[in-house]
């Protein structure tokens, strides 16, 4: 895990950035290493979230997998993120 990512991503939602576009950088950053964990473990150390809410990400339609969860869905879902300490 890269932890320049992790610092940027946690300054996100501060920026007004919502979740679903929260979720759109960190693809484009983490590029080819690409992985449903490590997507998940970014959220997850980054944000004040449940492991509930975190692995509901992998049915996003934002992935390309055909998932069920619009951009909507994913705002609705997490809301206002906050950054963990």
């Amino acid at each position: 895990m890269d932890e320049i990512i992790l610092a940027r991503l946690k300054e996100k939602p501060e920026e007004g950035a919502r979740p679903s576009e929260i979720a759109k950088w960190l693809l484009g950053e983490i590029g080819a290493d690409f992985s449903d964990f490590l997507f998940m473990q970014y959220f997850f150390r980054a944000f004040e979230v449940s492991l509930i809410n975190v692995r509901d990400l992998e049915q996003w339609v934002g992935l390309g997998r055909g998932g069920s969860l619009s951009d909507s869905d994913i705002n609705n879902l997490f809301g206002s993120l906050r950054a963990r300490p």
